[in-house]
């Protein structure tokens, strides 16, 4: 049985998963792709105008999880990549920005957001946006 599995997982789900993973990405690059292009042309006054809220004197390393969670409520493999940072990233200030607090930091652009505030794309345009 367990070999039956492995062949099944290893021969038939794994290629379907990349595929779907593989379309999942071009579909993010392109949309990013005719953002950029509009950035880059200036055509989009929006786009252009990101603003930042605070000055820092330290350099910034800047982590993004959407949820802000108290930390042992966060998924283990979160809470490792923060422990790393703050292992190694001893000479610069660690700022976590989570949905609730982006607007603290940056003005984003509008297409970003929902009127109720929230963002409109599902939480990997938004990492890829913000970080």
């Amino acid at each position: 049985m367990k070999i039956v599995i492995k062949f099944i997982s290893d021969k038939i789900w794994f290629p379907i998963r990349n595929s779907i993973v593989r379309r999942r990405h071009a579909k993010v690059a392109k949309f990013w792709k005719q953002e950029i292009k509009k950035y880059l042309e200036k055509e989009d006054a929006d786009l252009v105008n990101l603003i930042p809220l605070k000055r820092f004197d330290k350099p910034i390393l800047w982590q993004y999880w959407n949820e802000d969670l108290p930390y042992e409520d966060l998924p283990p493999i979160v809470q490792r990549c923060f422990d790393s940072v703050d292992k190694y990233a001893t000479e610069h200030e660690v700022i976590r920005l989570h949905d609730g607090n982006v607007a603290e930091y940056v003005t984003l652009p509008n297409f970003i957001w929902k009127h109720n505030g929230e963002c409109k794309f599902p939480v990997v345009f938004f990492r890829i946006y913000c970080v």
